[in-house]
């Protein structure tokens, strides 16, 4: 009991993000690039009540212009956020080739002060909850939740 107590309290020191980037966009649907940026200030990294900032921004045809949103997103949405990324496993996006005609391009970028990783997948869907690229639905499922972000196809 007590080595998961040591173990939990480690891995969510060590499960800290300094930003997060999702991106999101179908080359047949004009103004449907979406990008959702969430930073954690280097200086929060180890803090408890620490902020994390998010920042979404999507183009709009009516205006004909980017429209930004920023807020604050909670540390529990954060730390949710944190624990889906970590599960994903690369070898399971690579190993599950699909053949899709014109489907969205989904872009997942994290990293810390010293690494950073970088996810993509074309045609992902929530269809894909049974596949191998169901991790990376599920943080990507995640993110559009606290960013409140709809995406056809994906939530």
């Amino acid at each position: 009991m007590l080595f998961s107590i040591v173990s939990s309290i480690v891995f969510s020191q060590e499960a800290k993000l300094g930003y997060i980037t999702l991106e999101n966009s179908n080359s047949i649907v004009i103004g449907s690039h979406i990008k959702i940026e969430i930073f954690k200030p280097i200086y929060d990294l180890g803090k408890r009540d620490s902020h994390t900032e998010i920042k979404i921004t999507k183009y709009s045809v009516k205006e004909k212009k980017e429209l930004i949103e920023k807020y604050t997103l909670p540390e529990n949405e954060y730390i949710e956020i944190v624990n889906a990324i970590l599960k994903i496993n690369p070898i399971d996006l690579m190993n599950d080739f699909q053949t899709v005609i014109d489907g969205d391009y989904t872009t997942l970028k994290f990293g810390s002060i010293d690494a950073s990783v970088e996810y993509s997948v074309y045609g992902l869907s929530k269809g894909d909850k049974d596949t191998p690229y169901k991790d990376f639905l599920i943080a990507v499922q995640s993110i559009l939740k606290s960013a409140k972000v709809k995406i056809y196809g994906i939530n």
